[in-house]
């Protein structure tokens, strides 16, 4: 009798469980979350020029050449156009006829920080170059007291959302333990009262601490691991 109470205890709870999850799958599907492959925010929330990207196979050795673009928005599709650019001046260096396959996933305001996340992302794809030219958005990340800076630069939302995110590997089979840790953080950094900077602008009250140039040291670290990874592939 004893076994059988455990046995349905057991099964109550695992159900209770299941209708939970779906529950909760169904609630962040309207934050954008996808519904079986929550972990897919990445690209939906963050990096959404990377999702075509993410769906093809690219090796090196082929007759076409991979080129990956990485950087702000001065590189980036809509902004430069770079891919023909490109085009042209690799067909006078490497002759007439050359093919080569051009994927910019550079965008407005992404940082070393951004480009760092998105090239490691790209763990199974081999390029034949990789580019990479920014430098003005890192700036924005100084805008703040020095005491509140963090060189990962989660002191700014959109970094503090990835990080949370990509700490649970887990999310794709349930988003429970993902939920229960952004629900802390969102109430830890409420009553820590801490500061965090936009991504897209400079609060006035902030911009006397941009002076003090914080990001350089991230900036050379995270431009040193995008080398190490590109030599590693």
């Amino acid at each position: 009798m004893k076994s059988r109470n455990i046995l349905f205890s057991g099964i109550f709870a695992l159900i209770l469980l299941c209708l939970t999850e779906i529950l909760l799958r169904i609630g962040v599907v309207f934050l954008g979350y996808p519904f079986l492959r929550p972990a897919d925010y990445i690209y939906k929330g963050f990096y959404d020029n990377m999702e075509e990207l993410q769906k093809k196979e690219v090796r090196r050795g082929g007759d076409v050449k991979n080129v990956l673009i990485l950087g702000g928005s001065v590189v980036s599709t809509p902004w430069s156009r770079l891919e023909s650019r490109l085009d042209t001046l690799l067909q006078k260096h490497y002759g007439k006829g050359s093919r080569f396959a051009f994927f910019n996933i550079a965008g407005a305001g992404h940082t070393s920080r951004d480009n760092l996340l998105k090239y490691e992302l790209l763990k199974d794809k081999q390029f034949d170059l990789v580019l990479y030219y920014e430098a003005i958005n890192e700036n924005r990340a100084n805008n703040i007291p020095p005491e509140e800076f963090r060189s990962d630069y989660t002191h700014i939302k959109w970094y503090r959302d990835i990080e949370i995110l990509q700490r649970h590997p887990e999310i794709n089979l349930t988003v429970i333990p993902f939920l229960i840790d952004k629900l802390v953080c969102n109430v830890s950094d409420k009553l820590s009262h801490r500061i965090f900077v936009s991504a897209e602008k400079v609060a006035p009250q902030y911009s006397k601490y941009g002076a003090d140039i914080k990001t350089a040291g991230p900036y050379r670290r995270n431009i040193e691991q995008i080398i190490q990874i590109a030599r590693s592939r």
